[in-house]
């Protein structure tokens, strides 16, 4: 019985027909499992975005004559700590423009200045309620001791658009990852449905036989399934690798974005699979047997 469905299952991929079936299943499931996982890793990532501008910032005020290397080396020291979301290093010529911006119409006071002189710093913002903690941090005590390190001050973080923005779109963005669910499980349903359907009158001619329907559903949801699998786990590793990719890309400013887990991951291909063998058993019987 078991090597029997095995082998009805194995007809289902047979010759020019099943290869475009199962390539046809395979690709619902793909863009299913992809559309599904760029909305869910976009909304939980604007969940973490929208805490942007909200804590606090961490400023290290470096010596006037403080090596750009040094400075940039302890700036990756910094970014790798628990509780910092972004680390910025400020050369010189920046912080002689910043002065000049916030002066305005009035540039007497920068007048003169040579932008060599003028110090570096190293700007750390911090998750929220990490600055209560700080006094008491060995890492604020060793930074006053690092020979390269004028000060060091806590202050309010600026305002950031981008964070604003996405805390008014938070809400909007949950809601649009349900529908987007819901949208992809509807257009595997169907698609799979479509493409799996099995010849004119298959299912009858087997009802006619003395077939039951597990005869039917089974190698056929079994078929779909497998498919599916396919085409899931391989959005799976694209979606692994464009999120590894941003992340690399958006770290250095505090934008990397909250990647699906591994378990996660697994959830949504295991989600399109049982999608697939559904719809596919439906189909193999559903419009095999009207048509019939």
């Amino acid at each position: 019985m078991g090597l029997g469905m095995l082998r009805r299952t194995g007809r289902w991929f047979a010759g020019g027909v099943g290869a475009r079936r199962a390539v046809a299943v395979a690709s619902f499931a793909f863009a299913a499992t992809v559309a599904l996982g760029a909305a869910l890793t976009f909304a939980r990532s604007a969940a973490r975005w929208s805490a942007l501008g909200r804590g606090s910032q961490l400023v290290v005020y470096l010596g006037a004559a403080g090596d750009a290397r040094a400075g940039l080396t302890l700036t990756e020291e910094l970014r790798a700590l628990g509780g910092v979301t972004r680390a910025e290093y400020v050369p010189p010529a920046e912080t002689l423009r910043r002065l000049r911006s916030a002066l305005g119409e009035d540039q007497r006071l920068a007048e003169g200045l040579d932008p060599e002189a003028m110090p570096a710093s190293i700007e750390l913002a911090l998750e929220p309620g990490v600055d209560a903690v700080l006094p008491l941090s060995p890492t604020i005590a060793a930074l006053r001791r690092h020979p390269a390190v004028d000060d060091v001050a806590v202050e309010r973080a600026p305002a950031d658009r981008l964070g604003e923005a996405m805390t008014a779109l938070r809400p909007w963005l949950d809601s649009g990852s349900w529908f987007v669910a819901a949208l992809a499980a509807l257009l595997l349903t169907i698609g799979a449905r479509l493409a799996w359907a099995p010849p004119r009158g298959h299912a009858a001619v087997a009802h006619l036989l003395g077939a039951g329907p597990a005869y039917q559903v089974l190698p056929a949801s079994l078929a779909a399934a497998i498919a599916a699998a396919a085409g899931a786990l391989a959005a799976v590793a694209a979606l692994s690798m464009v999120g590894g990719a941003l992340g690399a890309a958006l770290a250095p400013q505090g934008l990397a974005p909250a990647l699906l887990t591994g378990g996660e991951a697994g959830v949504l291909a295991l989600g399109a699979v049982a999608v697939a063998a559904t719809s596919g058993g439906w189909a193999s019987v559903g419009r095999g047997a009207g048509r019939g």
